[in-house]
């Protein structure tokens, strides 16, 4: 009888340790078969937000959501090597965002959104002096965009200029108390 119960509880622990080895193997693979998948949807974005400009070439709205589509997985590849997945690196995507915020810009002048978003890209293309025009423009469309005087500060701060960067936070002191304090913080850590 013990012996039975003996071969019993092995036969019990060598099903419950199978079980555990799959859904190890389950877990650890899971995130990769989670990243392939988002990576997957953000090329058929890509993919979508290039077929609404060949239906609409003259419509500024497209180009601009290209624009960000790139900046946003753009922020998720690795800059020089070409992801198996999405057939770009991320060099390439902000190149690619550079080049849809312009015709965005060009279709409309007066849109400081995508000025905003063509410093960022510029920005992640280490092009800092390209990225502070790009900013001063959307804040001379709208002066009190707080969004692009944080980003202006930090272009600032990247190429050494802290005067600079700390008039953009007096600005924002004024405009929005969470970007100052994160400028702050920023300049703080320099």
């Amino acid at each position: 009888m013990s012996f039975l119960l003996i071969v019993l509880a092995l036969v019990i622990g060598i099903i419950l340790l199978y079980y555990i080895l799959v859904l190890y193997h389950r877990w650890t693979r899971w995130p990769e078969r989670r990243i392939r998948k988002h990576k997957e949807e953000a090329k058929e974005a890509l993919e979508a937000c290039k077929e609404e400009i060949r239906l609409k070439p003259s419509n500024a709205d497209a180009h601009y959501n290209l624009g960000r589509m790139c900046l946003e997985i753009g922020n998720r590849t690795l800059p020089s090597e070409i992801d198996p997945v999405l057939g770009y690196s991320g060099v390439r995507l902000y190149e690619e965002a550079v080049t849809a915020f312009k015709e965005a810009i060009r279709l409309k002048p007066d849109f400081a959104k995508a000025h905003l978003n063509l410093g960022v890209a510029y920005g992640s293309l280490s092009r800092y002096e390209e990225a502070i025009a790009a900013y001063k423009e959307a804040i001379r469309l709208k002066p009190d965009y707080a969004g692009a005087h944080y980003n202006l500060g930090l272009a600032y701060l990247l190429i050494g200029n802290l005067e600079a960067a700390l008039e953009q936070h007096e600005i924002l002191k004024i405009l929005d108390a969470d970007f100052a304090k994160e400028l702050s913080d920023r300049i703080n850590d320099n």
